[in-house]
């Protein structure tokens, strides 16, 4: 009394044998239990036969039998996959270690990974699918999306702060350079002039602009006051003289 039917189970929800009993027309019996275990394809597959018999004092027996069916049709879990992030260029994670769990096996781990560049230099969309396999096949995927996107302005380096100069001592344009996360941007320079108040003062705002291939601009100007505080210089003077009454020359023509 009391063998179960036949059943079909998951290899992590294997019932414990069940309790029979027997009853005898004149004597008590005994129930033993024999379980055979059949292997099956895969780890997490296998057969299970219970078999109860049941003997009377003299030796009369009888027997009944539960199959189980065990198999794996649960696919693993994966542990640490990230969520979708959007990053800068300059900043692209390195794939995390990404575990996987399964309810009868070890299971394998995979990470497959596809870029797609993006309209502009450096940006791009990086899927990143982990995949876990575990003895009998069953599989799972999770995938991360990452957004690769360029924000950040170059860099100018070698910009002169503003000076003040003679104007015959104004210098040439530095040498500028231009640093960017995500490609080599060029400077450029543009040049204005502004007329001060006499000939020999006026101010040179030099500007230098880059722009990357995301469009993003940086600029950084040095302003340049010319002025002349130098008296003029004169030329050739005439030496000291002296001369008759009626031989007074007429002044020298003096440059300057």
């Amino acid at each position: 009394l009391g063998v179960p039917d036949d059943i079909a189970v998951e290899c992590d929800s294997v019932p414990d044998p069940a309790s029979v009993d027997s009853t005898d027309n004149c004597s008590a019996a005994i129930v033993l239990l024999t379980e055979t275990v059949t292997d099956g394809g895969c780890e997490g597959d296998w057969t299970v036969a219970r078999e109860w018999v049941a003997t009377d004092d003299c030796g009369n027996r009888t027997a009944d039998t539960q199959m189980i069916a065990v198999s794996d049709t649960t696919p693993p879990e994966l542990f640490g996959v990230p969520a979708d992030d959007i990053v800068e260029c300059s900043a692209v994670p390195n794939p995390p270690t990404v575990s996987a769990t399964d309810n009868c096996s070890a299971a394998t781990v995979e990470l497959f990974e596809e870029t797609v560049p993006g309209p502009t230099v450096g940006t791009a969309t990086i899927t990143r699918t982990w995949s876990a396999v575990d003895a009998c096949g069953n599989e799972h995927y999770v995938a991360q999306i990452l957004d690769v996107v360029d924000t950040s302005a170059p860099q100018l380096q070698g910009v002169p702060a503003d000076v003040t100069v003679e104007c015959d001592a104004i210098p040439d344009p530095a040498q500028v350079t231009v640093t960017d996360n995500c490609d080599t941007p060029t400077a450029v320079l543009r040049e204005t002039t502004e007329a001060g108040d006499c000939d020999g003062r006026w101010t040179i705002t030099r500007t230098w602009m880059a722009t990357d291939a995301g469009g993003n601009q940086v600029s950084q100007t040095q302003v340049i006051h010319v002025i002349d505080t130098s008296p003029p210089v004169f030329g050739d003077l005439p030496t000291d003289a002296t001369v008759e009454c009626n031989a007074v020359p007429p002044p020298a023509e003096v440059t300057a």
